[in-house]
């Protein structure tokens, strides 16, 4: 689509504005396990998204394009249930009992991912103050932190789907509502688990344009 989309612009006599600037801000990301039945339990966590921009606008019509490099700090928090160990307590007593209908407690485990994102993005000027945008995210993991017991080989690139939208709050400043979710999986919860991972997030950025050519 994207290929087929330049194609057509760059057969016409285009004057489009073009925006370079830097963003930053929150992102509240998770993980996504298919068919999760196991005894964790997964948690947002706070991280950070910034990086530089390149937008064009108007290249067709309302339609523009942008491109950016994003540092993102993604991850959970998980919480492993505390398995009660009833092996040498008599079936009959009170104690057993009292232990397997105890509440449930859990350990909690941290996990930060490091990614450098790029995501590729159509945008459509559907007012003066609104843009709307989607397109596919590509990502490096180049660091991470991992306080589990065992992982499976750990994917280092990534791909998925960005869409969101930018709200202009002045002439070159835009607060950015951004959704993405990966297609793709990174790591199991374990070596022989069948629960593949994947990133998904939110974030809420500010994007300030640093330089304007017309």
């Amino acid at each position: 689509f994207l290929f087929l989309f330049f194609t057509v612009i760059l057969g016409q006599d285009i004057k489009a504005q073009s925006d370079f600037g830097i963003k930053g801000g929150i992102l509240f990301s998770n993980l996504k396990v298919a068919d999760n039945n196991s005894n964790v339990e997964f948690e947002k966590k706070d991280g950070l998204s910034a990086g530089l921009f390149y937008q064009s606008k108007n290249l067709l019509g309302p339609v523009g394009f942008r491109s950016e490099l994003l540092y993102q700090m993604k991850g959970t928090n998980y919480f492993f249930e505390k398995m009660v160990d009833l092996t040498n307590v008599d079936t009959g007593s009170p104690d057993y009992f009292d232990l397997l209908n105890a509440p449930k407690s859990y350990y909690r485990s941290d996990e930060k991912l490091h990614y450098f994102s790029m995501p590729l993005l159509l945008t459509v000027n559907t007012t003066k103050f609104l843009d709307l945008y989607a397109g596919p995210e590509l990502g490096y993991l180049f660091s991470f932190k991992n306080e589990r017991e065992s992982t499976g080989e750990l994917k280092r690139f990534s791909a998925g789907l960005a869409m969101g939208a930018t709200i202009k709050l002045c002439d070159k400043t835009s607060l950015d509502f951004r959704y993405s979710t990966d297609f793709t999986t990174f790591d199991k919860l374990g070596k022989n688990s069948s629960m593949n991972m994947k990133n998904y997030g939110f974030s809420i950025t500010i994007q300030q344009t640093l330089f304007r050519k017309q």
